[in-house]
Parts: structure tokens; sequence; C-alpha cells
């Protein structure tokens, strides 16, 4: 990885805490997508871990980046190795699919996830009608494309009902 610039090399206003420098010094294969004047800044980062790593974390460099650049958009877009892929990391995927705009985040509050190894099962606590009004946003595809791209793991995602579904609706 010897001459390839690092995220702070790129975006040299930008003095992240310790917590933040470390996080951004595990990270390589930077790639830079960005809109130009006029139009109004919307910038796109990919970077590679070797691990897993703290979204809430990459969450608030985006907004300290999106203020400090006085961008429309920051979005950073983070790979994992498919190894570091476990369920219990559903829950960011599916929070960044509420962050994308597919749903809002109540829709995956007590929500439980399965996966058979084919196809995870999302059962949120919602009727029918919530379930379909999430469906027809198309968030399975899009949970489904979240997790192919953080982790290069492609499963099909199927949302249901699940407990307490009667109690809720859209």
């Amino acid at each position: 990885m010897q001459g390839e610039k690092s995220f702070v090399e790129v975006f040299k206003k930008y003095q992240p805490s310790d917590e933040k420098l470390s996080l951004l010094d595990r990270a390589h294969s930077l790639k830079v997508r960005f809109t130009r004047p006029p139009e109004p800044l919307r910038v796109e980062v990919e970077l590679s871990f070797d691990a897993h790593e703290d979204a809430e974390i990459i969450y608030e460099i985006e907004d300290e980046c999106r203020t400090l650049y006085n961008a429309e958009s920051f979005k950073i877009l983070p790979h994992f190795p498919p190894e570091s892929f476990e369920l219990s990391n559903f829950g960011e995927i599916a929070c960044e699919a509420a962050v994308c705009g597919a749903v809002t985040h109540g829709f995956f509050s007590g929500a439980d996830y399965f996966d058979d190894g084919e196809a995870i099962t999302v059962s949120i606590p919602f009727n029918s009608i919530g379930v379909a009004f999430v469906k027809n946003a198309n968030t399975e595809q899009i949970l489904s494309n979240i997790l192919k791209s953080r982790y290069g793991v492609s499963r099909k995602v199927v949302i249901c009902e699940g407990e307490g579904a009667d109690a809720r609706s859209a």
C-alpha cells in the first residue's frame, strides 16, 4: 500500500480526534468521488479495512467532514472482509438503509434477524400493511446491496411480520 494516499492526506483540513484518526489509519484502498462546482459538493469515499470497524465512528467522521467542507453530502462506504460479518452487525446495515432514505429507523426497532446461509430473514414488529410498506420501498434489495458492498457477502434478504405485529402498522 506504499504510495497510496490516506484519508487525512486527501482531506487535509480534517483534524480528527485520536480515536477517529486511529480508525482512519487502519483504512486502505482509498477511492474518492465528488461533484465539481457549480454543482453542490457531494463526496463519496470508499475505504477498505482488514476487520470490522464501528459504524457510529464512521458516521461521526462523515458528519464532521460534511460540515467542515460545507458539503451537501459526505458519505463513507466502508468495506470489511467477508469473515468479519456477524449477524449481530445486521442492525448497522438496517441503520445504513435508513440513512440512505430507504425507510425510517423505527421500522427496524425490535427486529429479529436469522441467517440460514442463503437468506437473512428480518422479522419486524409490524403487521402485513407495515411489512408491505417496507417491501414496496425496495428495502430487501437495498439491505442485500449494503451487505454486499460492506462485507462482500451475498444473501437474499426477506422481511416478514415479527413479534408484536398485531399492535403496530405503518
